[in-house]
Formats: structure tokens, C-alpha cells, sequence
């Protein structure tokens, strides 16, 4: 299976820093790499920039206002191509996670200037294709999906990281058919009360969605099957919340050249997943069918904005038209900056 990542672009101005990712002209003062960036990711303050490659390392990197991108640490452990990184919440320290072809994610920690693995997740077969924290709320909280078909979950509590668990719904163990792809935790709402949810694509074409509680205290469950593609799900993202919103949103894309956006009002989705009698209503979606298969998805903090790379590197805005439901207006992001 080929779980080649695409570099991910800066998004628009309008973004917050750790929102962004590299355009081709920042990369190229990335230094210290011997191989392709699959991935580049700004820690909250968007101080620190951190790059996964297939030179089998990470830079962590120091971003400074009007100063070239300095490169400060290497970080090397695994034995294959890094295809992504993620940084967790801030209140946690310096925290990176990394997912690797070579079956492996590690956890780094930097105390006093010095990064070091502080943990290994190894429970997958095939490579680590994508990994992702949780939300603040929910303490240290990594999500992995692998090519072997899995997603694990694995927790820091009581000063201890734990045994990795795995989403399934069947008794081999196995969250999509063929293989996963991509991981996003949904952010935590007030309502949900010690519930979470967990967000999965992989290449059987679907979404799922999982539940436990913030103890992990039972197995996940799954919650939801959400279908829009025909290919290979590459990527979802669940949109940050507003305080306006009325509605939970997230995205999805994949090999059939589809972006895919829904919404459920939070009302909705907080009485489905409190009471199991409640009848499950269908994500309302609109569709948006571009030119080549789209590989990454990333919110604005405000939600109103739809940051989309495609195969080929290009980068799209989308922005919701008149209503929902009415194709989503798609902008090439140097058109969306000379505006």
C-alpha cells in the first residue's frame, strides 16, 4: 500500500500560525534534510516548526520574525521514512508526536533543550500513516492509524504512559478494511459531559466515528459510519469549534478526487450519543469535486474557511456560498491572496 504524504502548504492570512503549513518558498530555507518533507507542522505559538522527511529524521526548527528559519534539533529514531508529525497542547510542554513507515510512532519530549523519545507506540504491523493528539480537555491522548488496518489510542495518566488500545468493532482487531489513513478527534463540548469522539478514515471509503469516556474506562465503541467517497478516505478534519455554531462540521477527502463536507446540529449529535434510543439522523453534505485527489484538510479557527492540498501540491480555499448545501466556492490560494 502506498502511504506516500504530501507536504502540507501555508494556509491563507487569515490563520493562526500554528494553523499553517510551509509554501514551497518557505521550504526551500528548511534546512538539514537529505530527502523529501511529507509534512510540516507549527506548534500552537507558531514559534517552533516542526518537519518530518524521508530521511528517516525530524527538524525542529525556530521561527523567528524577519530571520531566516533556524534549524535547532534532529530528532532521529526511526528506521523508515516520517510521513507525519503533531504537536500536542502546549499545556503539556514541548510534545511532539511522529508516524513512520517503519510500524512505529514515538513520542518526543524536550526538557531543558534536549528532545528525547519518551515513549514508543509499536502495536501496529504496517506503516504509521497518520497520528494526532486530542483536545487539551482530554489530557495526553494520541490517536494512530495504520496501514495494517488499525487505530490505537494511547493515554498518559497517573505518570505513566499506557497500553496502546485498538477501535474495532469486530474481533480481529481491524477499524477499515485495507487500511487506515487518517485520525482527527471531534473538540469537546460541555454537553458531551466525560464523552468523546474520535474521527477515522482508511481505504474501505469510509468515516468512522468512535466513543469513550475520558478514562477510557470500556472499549471504544462505534458510534457512526459516515459514507461520501468511492475511493480511499486520505484525510478528515473536524472543524474547530465557534460560538456561533449551531452545527458539529467536519471534512473529508480522497482518491475520488472528493471533498466532502457535513454537519449535524450539536443538539443533534449530543442526544445520539447520550441516548442510545435516540434515532440517528444523516449528516447533511455538500460535495466538492476537484481536479486530482486531494491529500490534506485544515480549518480556519473560525470555521468559516477550508484549507484543501491536492496530489499535485496545489492548495484551494473553499468557502461556503449562499447556503450549505450549494457547491462550496473553491479559490487557488494565490488568487484567494491577491484579494
Amino acid at each position: 500500500m502506498n502511504s506516500m504524504h504530501n507536504p502540507r502548504p501555508l494556509a491563507p492570512a487569515q490563520f493562526t500560525r500554528q494553523d499553517m503549513k510551509l509554501q514551497p518558498s518557505e521550504r526551500a530555507q528548511v534546512q538539514g534534510h537529505t530527502d523529501l518533507i511529507h509534512d510540516t507542522q507549527f506548534d500552537f505559538y507558531g514559534q517552533l516548526l516542526a518537519t518530518a522527511s524521508s530521511d528517516r529524521s525530524i527538524g525542529i526548527h525556530l521561527i523567528r520574525e524577519g530571520q531566516p528559519i533556524q534549524r535547532i534539533a534532529s530528532l532521529t529514531g526511526h528506521q523508515g521514512p516520517v510521513w507525519a508529525v503533531d504537536w500536542a497542547h502546549p499545556r503539556f510542554g514541548h510534545v511532539l508526536a511522529s508516524a513512520s513507515f517503519d510500524q512505529k510512532a514515538i513520542i518526543w519530549k524536550d526538557v531543558m533543550g534536549r528532545w528525547n523519545p519518551v515513549h514508543v507506540v509499536d502495536i501496529h504491523q504496517e506503516s504509521v500513516n497518520s497520528v494526532a493528539w486530542g483536545p487539551e480537555e482530554l489530557g495526553l491522548l494520541l490517536a494512530t492509524a495504520s496501514s495494517d488496518g488499525t487505530v490505537a489510542v494511547t493515554a498518559f495518566r497517573d505518570g505513566f504512559w499506557q497500553e496502546s488500545i485498538k477501535l474495532s468493532s469486530n474481533n480481529n482487531k481491524i477499524t477499515h478494511a485495507m487500511g487506515a489513513m487518517c485520525v482527527s478527534f471531534v473538540p469537546v463540548m460541555a454537553d458531551f459531559g466525560d464523552e468523546f469522539i474520535l474521527a477515522s478514515g482508511g481505504c474501505d471509503c469510509q468515516v468512522r466515528l468512535w466513543t469513550n469516556d475520558k478514562t477510557l474506562s470500556r472499549t471504544f465503541k462505534l458510534f457512526q459510519v459516515v459514507e461520501g467517497h468511492s475511493d480511499w478516505v486520505l484525510d478528515v478534519a473536524f472543524c474547530k469549534i465557534s460560538a456561533s455554531s449551531r452545527f458539529a462540521m467536519f471534512a473529508s477527502c480522497g482518491k475520488d478526487k472528493q471533498i466532502v463536507i457535513y454537519r449535524k446540529p450539536w443538539e443533534q449529535l449530543y442526544l445520539e450519543l447520550s441516548d442510545p434510543s435516540v434515532a440517528q439522523l444523516s449528516w447533511e453534505n455538500s460535495v466538492v469535486v476537484m481536479d486530482e485527489a486531494v491529500w490534506r484538510l485544515s480549518w480556519a479557527p473560525s470555521g468559516q474557511i477550508l484549507v484543501a492540498t491536492t496530489a499535485s501540491s496545489q492548495v484551494f480555499i473553499l468557502q461556503e456560498g449562499s447556503d450549505f448545501i450549494e457547491p462550496w466556492i473553491v479559490t487557488p490560494l494565490e488568487d484567494y491572496q491577491r484579494e
